[in-house]
């Protein structure tokens, strides 16, 4: 029982560059933004579904509606993990269920670089996660 997630996509105020290798029989990613500007936002934008997560409730965060889904959001909060390995200061992250597929949700992992990080970048991402919309509902 494990689980399915991967990357949908990447916003940032710094230079993405394809954080994939390919080969004839195989693709291996790393980093995006491999570090944060003093200035610099990355935002990823993914999906994981489980087997064994079968609520939006198991995740971590205030509850809250996006796009009249269920969701989940944490404050912005001092970097972690990925976020501060790469320079980043605070982070910012949400979940939404996705309409229609049960046990599928979309994730968003805002990450704001250097010691000029303010509240205002994450403020502008809750925005964001707040401001999602799905078609066909």
């Amino acid at each position: 029982m494990g689980s399915l997630g991967g990357t949908i996509g990447f916003l940032s105020t710094d230079i993405v560059r394809d954080p994939c290798t390919h080969t004839a029989s195989s693709i291996s990613c790393g980093e995006a933004v491999e570090r944060l500007s003093p200035t610099g936002v990355l935002i990823r934008w993914g999906d994981v579904g489980s087997p064994s997560i079968r609520s939006i409730s198991a995740f971590p965060g205030e509850g809250i509606t996006v796009g009249g889904s269920e969701a989940r959001l944490e404050p912005t909060q001092p970097a972690t993990g990925a976020c501060l390995g790469r320079g980043g200061a605070m982070q910012v992250e949400g979940t939404v269920l996705r309409p229609n597929a049960a046990d599928n949700f979309l994730q968003m992992d805002a990450c704001f670089g250097g010691p000029d990080a303010n509240v205002k970048a994450g403020a502008d991402a809750e925005a964001m996660l707040r401001s999602l919309t799905f078609r066909g509902r």
